[in-house]
């Protein structure tokens, strides 16, 4: 152990390739055993209790920012978090994996080398992927301090990993679907949500582990709860010992502290914060579980047949299980909600505790800051799951859904997903048939200041079309022949009916955009004597 702890103490003086600077700065972690292997760049840690270690790096050339570590999801690893101070005054969030068989104790100084795998780029429970598989094994072949039976099991789990997350062989274009691109994960789908069409699947209906997709209805549990008056944004949120003490990704949330519900929800959009789930999940219904019965319930409500949630947050959990079309139900749903677009393209923010302290967070769905026309996403890894992502964008009234479950990558998840996108805006465009804010019609109410007023669709209606198709469609109304007031918005008054050479295609309610009062007694005498001036 002295020969490595003299490597702690040359790690100081050692430079490190990559494209900033930063010179020796102390990275604390908070981790749930003593077992802990630690790398960013040149770490070097030693445990000094059961449930931190603290490590020194040495001057280098790479923003931590984008270091992140993961989980192999294999039994013989755990997972916990660790935060590291590039500046003193930020603390850049981690990921990171502990090999058990690595036997270390308090005291113990641990290489860089000893079994942590970095994730290119994934902020969750990220993957040991190949590359990250083969760096650690050559840093702990050239480490003469390392121990070789930790280099072997780091390899030998990183394997594991990689095969774990393999998608089926299986990656054609459906024959139902010839011109769209082709997906190589377990499964995908792609939904034009105005229209409601259907434009691509791949094994939609497979029951598989979605991991940190599960958010999704999360998310929308939330939401429901805010439209509901049950929960306001500026609703301070205590944190539990149990959600301060949740792994994977999260935004290291004080324990005994209270949070707004406006920054929880953040978190969990932006860095996919798995403490902050668990923090609002205990809050509008006093467990964790109370919650995810919510969330079953109203996965039932939305039709998604296939899907059965066992947490909040996604992380691995025995019979939990969802499809490429179930999620894209949910998270269209999740679209229309009021507070659905206030997070989703926030690239990175900087987030400040009770106790003082700045947590940088930066979004886990690359699409919010590279794709043209992103509403927002959510993404998931587990060995188990493989690399997961749902993401929508909107140009000129379209606007695609894209789901892919069991990417072998996360490069590959990204790709897909958007050429998913990319088919549906390159290929087609969608003919607004029906403008819920354009009056087609008016009709006369009785006992109304008004006698006049104009009747809308309910909803707006699209048509999905491929580009150039120069199809029209008429639309006929069937108006109530007697409207008395006073009648509310959005009551139905009639049908509205749009047709594609002498066939109806779509039937909507027929509304006032607008509360209808009856006149009172004054307005009447005043209409009278209107009459006779």
């Amino acid at each position: 152990m002295e020969n490595v702890k003299r490597d702690l103490k040359n790690a100081k003086n050692t430079r490190y390739s990559g494209s900033s600077n930063i010179n020796k700065t102390k990275c604390c972690f908070a981790v749930a055993s003593a077992l802990a292997v630690v790398s960013c760049g040149g770490i070097i840690g030693t445990v000094v209790s059961d449930y931190k270690l603290r490590a020194e790096i040495a001057e280098k050339e790479q923003s931590c920012v984008n270091c992140y570590a993961g989980d192999v999801g294999a039994n013989s690893f755990s997972y916990s978090s660790f935060e590291f101070s590039p500046s003193g005054a930020h603390s850049y969030g981690f990921r990171y994996l502990v090999p058990a068989s690595a036997g270390l104790s308090v005291g113990d100084v641990i290489p860089v080398s000893a079994g942590l795998l970095i994730n290119e780029g994934e902020g969750e429970q990220g993957a040991a992927n190949k590359n990250s598989a083969t760096k650690t094994a050559k840093d702990s072949a050239a480490n003469k301090n390392s121990s070789t039976s930790a280099a072997k099991t780091s390899k030998t789990s990183a394997a594991a990993s990689a095969n774990t997350a393999k998608p089926s062989a299986a990656s054609a274009t459906n024959e139902a679907y010839p011109n769209a691109p082709a997906v190589s994960a377990k499964a995908g789908f792609l939904l034009e949500a105005n229209s409601g069409k259907v434009l691509f699947e791949k094994n939609a209906d497979e029951k598989l582990p979605i991991a940190s997709m599960t958010k999704i209805m999360t998310l929308a549990v939330i939401y429901d709860a805010i439209e509901a008056g049950k929960l306001k944004m500026d609703d301070k949120i205590m944190v539990s010992q149990t959600a301060s003490g949740m792994g994977g990704s999260q935004a290291f949330l004080d324990f005994d502290s209270e949070y707004t519900a406006s920054e929880l929800i953040k978190t969990i959009v932006v860095a996919s914060a798995n403490d902050s789930c668990v923090a609002l999940a205990e809050h509008l219904f006093g467990s964790e579980g109370a919650f995810v019965a919510e969330m079953n319930k109203l996965a039932k409500s939305l039709g998604m047949t296939n899907t059965n949630y066992a947490n909040c947050t996604g992380l691995p959990a025995v019979g939990a299980y969802s499809t490429a079309r179930d999620t894209s139900k949910v998270y269209a749903y999740i679209m229309e909600k009021q507070h659905y677009a206030d997070f989703n393209t926030l690239w990175m923010f900087d987030f400040l505790h009770p106790s003082g302290r700045t947590t940088a967070l930066s979004n886990t769905n690359k699409h919010a800051k590279f794709y043209n026309g992103v509403l927002g996403g959510k993404t998931g890894f587990t060995a188990e799951a493989g690399h997961c992502i749902t993401v929508a964008a909107e140009r000129n009234d379209l606007k695609p859904v894209a789901v892919i479950i069991g990417a072998g990558d996360s490069k590959t998840r990204f790709k897909e997903s958007g050429d998913l996108m990319n088919y549906v805006f390159d290929s087609f465009e969608n003919k607004k048939v029906l403008d819920k804010g354009t009056a087609i019609a008016t009709a006369e109410v009785r006992g109304a200041a008004n006698e006049n007023e104009g009747v809308y669709p309910r909803e707006d209606y699209f048509v999905l079309a491929k580009r150039g198709d120069n199809t029209t469609y008429s639309i006929s109304y069937d108006i109530n022949d007697t409207i008395k007031a006073p009648i509310k918005a959005n009551e139905p008054i009639g049908k509205i009916l749009v047709s594609e050479n002498g066939k109806v295609i779509n039937e909507t309610d027929a509304v006032f955009a607008k509360d209808i009062k009856k006149l009172g007694f004054g307005g009447m005498l005043k209409k009278i004597g209107e009459m006779f001036n």
